[in-house]
């Protein structure tokens, strides 16, 4: 038996007749690889190298880094090569489509199919026009200006070669984008710098897929809580989605089967979208497994990797008969950090990746499925008193229906200036309190030290070194006392929702088996 064990951020996947789920840490993954490699894998001696990157390339997000380590690993017998499965057993990604991924833009003259695979902005106007965000790669800042002229902001930079979004930042303003650009410099000296435009108060929404020969064989359409500008693997994603448009899954299940129709994709894959008012724009396509694969498989009871492995393998499929639809559940992922084990690191949630681990949990509807997963993260359900600071008009507004139902719930609320200003003048009764760089009392800071504020919500305005100075020292605070603090609208206004038409014990004792 052929057994090769994948390293996924989240999953580990065993490549026999029957994959099973193991959830790891990321950090883990990155340190651990060398005792892996040596005891939980089979390796087939003389394997050719690009025979190694291919098979693993489809389920492992992180082998690019190690492939150089890896062809140098392979020392094992080759007893099985000698079967014609595992002769043919070739999938995946080249070295050279993996660069044309990392790089983000390439050439900007490669329209092939290959290079729309990875670079979907580059072909995807001329091979299937999809929409997408306007985009620039660029060396000097006149181009980026000038670019920036056309679009306005807020922007998205990014840099070349890097995993987990690192060094990604949304600008709002020039302030923001110098030091953004500097930042995404550093990261990736050699290469240009990717600008795009951002597009607000978007919602994310992820298709997962097994397609065999180009025809999907099953799929799973999963809804960000938050809007677009949180990490995929900081989000907080419901499954099956709860608010969007019909219109909208119509769109994204005709795109993905063009996508998938066109590459002749084989395996699994992953396809993040923007929609906005059914206006639907393609942000990403993975020929990989993603950290969500085995919560849809979950949720859905469907093995999407078990599916992939047949697939891969030339055996034969049968498309599955349920619909995502036809649930009468929700299932919600929700994602853990270890903020409180980096000192001094600012708890603000963006495009860069920052959680440690993840939970899903299924509920009968989403507020049930939203609490389960919120407490199983360590959250807990305020006693007595919130602390809000609700960013800018929008986001105000966004969680002005929250802080009314925490209000009728007999909570204590305490506000800061703006905010504390907007609710009053929406009729919701709140105390004033002072940030640290303000006179007056009473001062947010002290009333965390004195315990006498359950939860925090700190959303800033914009990410200016002054703004997120201005709360730094509140959200700090707040993880190191041990205060529930969340620093995001949507998912605000989500857990408040969970926990104020519901409560502890009214969560059902259910397993698994039970929810049909």
């Amino acid at each position: 038996m052929l057994v090769w064990k994948s390293v996924h951020a989240y999953l580990h996947i065993i490549l026999v007749f029957q994959p099973v789920f193991e959830h790891v840490k990321l950090q883990d993954a990155h340190d651990a690889h060398d005792d892996l490699f040596h005891s939980s894998v089979v390796f087939l001696e003389d394997l050719d190298r690009a025979f190694l990157g291919n098979l693993v390339d489809s389920f492992n997000e992180l082998l690019p880094l190690h492939r150089v380590y890896l062809a140098h690993s392979c020392k094992m017998l080759r007893r099985e090569c000698r079967d014609a499965f595992v002769d043919e057993f070739i999938t995946g990604i080249g070295k050279g489509i993996s660069d044309r991924e990392d790089t983000r833009i390439k050439d900007s003259d490669n329209v092939s199919p290959i290079g729309f695979l990875y670079h979907l902005p580059l072909a995807c106007h001329h091979l299937l026009r999809l929409r997408q965000a306007h985009l620039l790669a660029a060396l000097y800042m006149e181009d980026i200006h000038a670019f920036i002229d056309k679009v306005g902001f807020p922007v998205l930079v990014r840099p070349s070669y890097v995993l987990s979004g690192a060094a990604m930042n949304v600008c709002s303003n020039q302030e923001e984008l110098e030091r953004f650009l500097k930042l995404a410099a550093n990261v990736s000296k050699k290469h240009p710098v990717v600008v795009s435009q951002f597009i607000e108060h978007a919602k994310e929404v992820e298709m997962d897929a097994v397609a065999q020969n180009g025809e999907i064989v099953a799929y799973a359409i999963s809804e960000h809580i938050e809007y677009a500008g949180v990490h995929s693997g900081d989000a907080t994603i419901q499954f099956p989605p709860q608010k969007l448009y019909v219109e909208t899954v119509r769109r994204i299940k005709r795109i993905s089967r063009q996508i998938a129709k066109e590459l002749n994709i084989s395996g699994p894959f992953n396809i993040q979208y923007l929609a906005k008012d059914n206006d639907i724009k393609v942000i990403e396509c993975n020929l990989r497994a993603s950290r969500s694969f085995p919560f849809v498989s979950k949720v859905l009871k469907i093995n999407f990797i078990e599916l992939a492995t047949k697939v891969m393998l030339g055996l034969p499929v049968e498309k599955p008969n349920k619909n995502l639809f036809e649930l009468d559940y929700v299932g919600i992922k929700a994602s853990q950090f270890s903020f409180n084990r980096l000192q001094k690191a600012d708890p603000v949630l963006g495009v860069d990746m920052a959680s440690t681990g993840e939970v899903g949990c299924i509920g009968t509807d989403t507020s049930c499925a939203v609490l389960k997963a919120m407490l199983s993260v360590g959250y807990r359900i305020p006693e007595k008193s919130v602390l809000l600071s609700t960013g800018n008009a929008k986001q105000k507004a966004d969680t002005l229906e929250a802080a009314r139902m925490l209000q009728k719930k007999g909570y204590k609320l305490y506000a800061t200036g703006g905010s504390s200003h907007f609710l009053t003048e929406n009729g919701v009764e709140n105390t004033r309190v002072y940030w640290p760089s303000e006179e007056g009392k009473p001062q947010a800071l002290d009333m965390l030290h004195r315990k006498e504020i359950d939860m925090v919500v700190n959303i800033p305005k914009n990410l200016t070194a002054g703004e997120l100075d201005n709360g730094y020292k509140i959200r700090r605070a707040a993880i190191d006392l041990n205060v529930p603090l969340i620093t995001n609208a949507r998912l605000a206004s989500a857990f408040i929702n969970a926990f104020c038409t519901m409560t502890i014990n009214d969560i059902a004792i259910k397993s698994w088996a039970e929810y049909k």
